[in-house]
């Protein structure tokens, strides 16, 4: 087998062999929180300076016609939100689901492997390089939605060992077609988390969400009461509502990255299986 370089993801984005993308960092909570909060200014500074442009009587003179307006592009923004939420989070709870298969799959392959001596051993190397491989090398290259060649050819190799078994005894005549299924399962499991378009937010619907959200938000400067800063308050609440569902959308969007990801502990369990 050919020698791989350990791959450091940062080593790698110097070079310029991974592109990082801008919006990337906002899924870290160090980022993303800040980011929430000068959103929040943003809206508040904003709606004052509509305040002062229009003045308190031509705003008060929108109210019929502008709470009509809010009602139903809120309701609209409110059950899109909730929707895209939902969908995120349903494919992040696949993600989850489908790492924790691949793991299994692998350690039923290790296991099945002890009933053919002749191919055990390279067999429980092979599994046990996959599994270490994708645990140091590929999860960390999925955050920036890269895949590890290297784990790719080892699974292929330890595929083609399988498939060349000859099985003798009853025993393994009965075990190397479970055998042939786990290793295809696991092809499918490692498909389905690799393939980035499984995860993640189409970048239509980031829009209309945005799209959404802004007029929303927008609609709120509209309506003036003579406390101005409980007016503030109550905008700074309604773009705080808004920005956190947003976030959360980001945060499920993006499951092999940021603070909020799927859990790996599956495959160290493996990992310990295996030793």
């Amino acid at each position: 087998m050919a020698n791989y370089r350990q791959f450091n993801p940062l080593s790698a984005i110097n070079r310029g062999e991974i592109n990082m993308p801008t919006w990337l960092a906002l899924n870290q909570l160090n980022i993303g929180v800040p980011a929430i909060l000068l959103f929040i200014f943003c809206v508040l500074a904003l709606q004052t300076l509509t305040r002062r442009i229009l003045g308190k009587e031509a705003i008060r003179s929108c109210h019929d016609v502008s709470g009509h307006y809010l009602a139903i592009v809120g309701t609209f923004t409110a059950v899109l939100l909730g929707l895209v939420l939902v969908d995120a989070m349903t494919k992040f709870q696949s993600a989850e689901k489908t790492l924790g298969e691949e793991a299994s799959d692998m350690m039923n392959v290790y296991s099945s492997a002890t009933n053919f001596p002749d191919q055990a051993n390279i067999i429980h190397e092979l599994s046990r390089q996959y599994i270490n491989t994708v645990i140091e090398e590929e999860l960390p290259m999925m955050e920036f939605d890269q895949v590890s060649k290297k784990a790719t050819d080892i699974a292929y190799n330890l595929t083609l060992t399988i498939q060349h078994i000859e099985p003798e005894t009853e025993n393994q005549k009965a075990i190397f077609p479970l055998l042939i299924q786990q290793i295809g399962s696991m092809w499918e499991d490692r498909r389905d988390r690799t393939t980035a378009s499984n995860y993640g937010i189409p970048e239509a619907e980031w829009i209309v969400l945005i799209l959404a959200s802004s007029i929303t938000i927008i609609f709120t400067f509209f309506f003036t009461i003579e406390n101005i800063r409980l007016h503030l308050f109550m905008t700074g609440l309604v773009s705080l509502l808004i920005a956190t569902s947003l976030y959360l959308i980001l945060m499920f969007g993006t499951p092999f990255s940021g603070t909020l990801k799927v859990s790996s502990n599956k495959f160290y369990i493996a990992q310990n299986y295996m030793k």
